[in-house]
C-alpha cells in the first residue's frame, strides 16, 4: 500500500501476540474488533509506546473520537482508500 510495509492482524489479541514494537511507525485500528476494541488496544499501550494512529469507524461517535483526538486520527466508513493514505501521512510524519 503506498510503498508502506503492512502486517494486518484479525483481532487485537492477534495484534498483541505479534507484537507492537519500535519497528511500527503507525497503526490503523478498527474501533470495533472482534473482542478487544480497538480503542481499548490503544489505550493498553504505555502512552510514551503509542505509535501514530489512524482509527477506523463504521460508527462515528463523538464520545470516542473525543478520547483519542488529541493523538490520532479518526475516519468514519465509507471513506476512499486515498483518504486512509492522507490521515496515515498526517499522523505518522
Amino acid at each position: 500500500m503506498e510503498g508502506y510495509a503492512i502486517d494486518d492482524y484479525a483481532s487485537a489479541e492477534d495484534a498483541d501476540a505479534g507484537g507492537i514494537d519500535a519497528r511500527v511507525h503507525c497503526l490503523v485500528l478498527d474501533v470495533h474488533l472482534p473482542g478487544r476494541s480497538g480503542i481499548a488496544l490503544w489505550e493498553g499501550l504505555a502512552p510514551d509506546a503509542r505509535p501514530p494512529t489512524v482509527f477506523i469507524t463504521a460508527f462515528d461517535d463523538a464520545r470516542l473520537r473525543e478520547r483519542v483526538d488529541r493523538a490520532c486520527g479518526w475516519l468514519a466508513k465509507p471513506f476512499a482508500g486515498d483518504a486512509l493514505v492522507r490521515a496515515i501521512a498526517r499522523v505518522a510524519c
